[in-house]
This record gives C-alpha cells, structure tokens and sequence, in this order.
C-alpha cells in the first residue's frame, strides 16, 4: 500500500515538474519571439524597402512631335528652308514614388498592439529621358535621324528639340493617373510584404505623407 502511495506521489511530482517545464519553455519562446520582433526596427524596414524600391516604377513611352525656331543652325545641312524645323522621338517616363525623403520616421511600429502605421509620399515622375533617336523633317518632308546631320559635338538646336520633347512627354505622362496610383500601389504592397516578412502578425495600415 505504501508503495503505491509512493507511486503516486512521484507520478505527480514528475507530472507537476513536466508540466511546469511545459509553460516555462512556451514562456521563454515567446519572450524570445517577442525579442525578435522588437529588433525588427523602422530603420530595418527602411533600408530593406530602399534595397527593393527600383522594383516598383511604371514607365511611360510617349511619341512626340515638336517645332522649333532655329536659333544657330550652323551643323545642319543645307536643304532645311526656313529657320523653323519639325523634329519628333520617343520619350521614356519612369514613375514611381521617390524614397529619397522617406525615412524612419514615416514608419511607426507599436509593438505593444502589434500595428506598423507607413507614411508613404505620392508617386511621381522619378526620370525622363529620350528613347532612341531623335528624328528631323526635311524640306521635301522625309523624316531622317538627326545623328545624319551633325559632326562632332550636337549642336543647341538639338538640346533644345530635345528638352522640347521630353517636357511633352513629362506632360503626357502627368494625365495617366492611374499609372500614378499603380506605381504607389505597387510601392504599398513591397513595404506591407517587408514588413510582413518579420512581423507576420502586425497589423499594417499605409497613410499619405
């Protein structure tokens, strides 16, 4: 009888020693998940988003046709009439939401209600610039390369042509609204995936800088 007293009595001094080693382990890995999280910084966020922001541009092709004044044609050929000429390209506009401003301070993580709130600027134009050549309109209304024309360094004319065109181009580029909303959109879901990545459970809301 006294053993099985004993028996007992070790059975549940070893069940209560399991049980306590039980809640102790689980205690202990939620402090240390609850460490890990805590490392999880804006600052990490940050420099893993600016690592990653070149993913999220939309880029705009806008053809564009321009006239000019001719202010010094010396370089170009003789059978331009006149001192106006047509010349027309292709404009490459890259948006996107420009990260160079954006800093720590504009993500706010609450570790205690486990929420991230991310104060994200407005999408916009982010580089502009021709694609290809810049073509030229003859008397006889032939359109050329104007790469044909020159020798040596490119005169004025042509900087100006092309300023002309990649500021026509930029203009195109600001009626697309929805290409804005998409680059931002697209530059939400990266932040909310960084974010999700080292604190699964947080809550993320994105708000307008």
């Amino acid at each position: 009888m006294r053993n099985i007293k004993n028996f007992i009595i070790l059975f549940l001094v070893a069940a209560l020693l399991i049980l306590a080693a039980y809640f102790y382990g689980g205690f202990k890995a939620e402090q240390e998940l609850k460490k890990q999280k805590e490392v999880i910084t804006s600052q990490v966020i940050l420099e893993r988003v600016k690592q990653q922001h070149f993913l999220v541009t939309k880029t705009l092709i806008a053809s564009n046709d321009v006239e000019i004044v001719l202010e010094n044609s010396e370089g170009w050929k003789d059978f331009f009439t006149g001192d106006k000429i047509k010349a027309q390209g292709d404009v490459r506009v890259d948006i996107g939401v420009d990260l160079e401003n954006f800093n720590a301070n504009d993500i706010v993580i609450d570790h205690v209600n486990e929420d991230v709130v991310v104060y994200l600027p407005k999408a916009g134009i982010l580089n502009s610039s021709l694609s290809g050549d810049l073509d030229v309109e003859s008397k006889k209304g032939v359109w050329t390369g104007i790469k044909d024309f020159f020798s040596g360094e490119k005169s004025d004319d042509y900087n100006r042509a092309s300023r002309e065109l990649i500021s026509q181009g930029e203009k195109a580029a600001l009626s697309q609204d929805q290409l804005f909303a998409e680059a931002r959109q697209s530059t939400a879901r990266l932040i909310e995936l960084i974010i999700k990545s080292g604190l699964p459970d947080y809550s993320i809301e994105i708000k307008e800088k």
